[in-house]
């Protein structure tokens, strides 16, 4: 139900974004970016109570990712936006002991206003807060077993982001959020830092490093389920604005 609630999200924000660019006069700014996010893995993972420890770095990706799709699409209007992000990665990996195959999405929708207008120093500070659905299914080994399950779950999050125009062309930010707070999960963070360089008003690369961590725990014994991981790697991607 997680991932059919975040397309649906995705569908109706997508739909009000072409409406906000079919109409210049309301004052709505939508900026959408697909990106690419080479993160590796390091965490615990328990299903039906089989536990194992996955470590993929960085040089392990190609080997193991199977496949990976990222979107971010931002409105804007006066100190307000709505922000949106998801990611789905899909991860397999027997060449261990201990294996996993992994499919997540992380899929996230925040509303953030802006406290600090850049004005001379070109330095404006956002606080935000919102809801991140995490959708988690995998199949653990280790020799001679094998567990399969999934589990869903919410993240309430708060944050903040502080983004600085060093030159007409580039613009610095820096971006963190703490949430769970052991409502469904025990805890959650993530943090990100990308710089970006704009071809022209509507175009512009950015390139950065990402870290998210998610903490969940359910169930004891034979029906435990256990997530407790952290991504992080470099991203990359380009975004269009309207």
């Amino acid at each position: 139900m997680t991932i059919v609630r975040a397309l649906l999200i995705m569908v109706l924000l997508l739909a009000g974004t072409e409406a906000f660019a079919s109409d210049s006069g309301n004052g709505w700014k939508t900026e959408i970016a697909p990106y690419a996010w080479l993160a590796s893995v390091r965490g615990d993972f328990t299903t039906n109570g089989l536990p194992v420890h996955i470590s993929e770095s960085l040089s392990d990706i190609t080997d193991v990712l199977d496949f990976g799709g990222m979107l971010v699409v931002e409105s804007t209007k006066d100190r307000a936006a709505i922000l949106f992000d998801t990611a789905y990665v899909k991860l397999s990996d027997s060449r261990t002991t201990d294996g996993l195959n992994m499919t997540e999405s992380v899929t996230e929708l925040a509303g953030a206003y802006t406290a600090l207008l850049p004005k001379s120093s070109g330095l404006a500070l956002d606080v935000l807060a919102g809801i991140r659905f995490w959708y988690v299914k995998d199949e653990v080994s280790v020799p001679g077993i094998t567990e399969a399950g999934s589990q869903q779950w919410i993240d309430q999050f708060v944050g903040a982001r502080a983004r600085w125009l060093l030159t007409k062309n580039f613009l610095l930010v820096v971006r963190g959020d703490v949430g769970g707070f052991g409502v469904e999960s025990k805890w959650s963070w993530n943090a990100i830092g990308t710089i970006q360089y704009s071809f022209a008003d509507r175009v512009s690369a950015a390139a950065g490093y990402r870290a998210l961590y998610g903490h969940y725990e359910t169930g004891d014994a034979s029906n435990e389920f256990r997530y407790k991981a952290t991504m992080a790697g470099p991203v990359f991607g380009v975004s269009f604005r309207f």
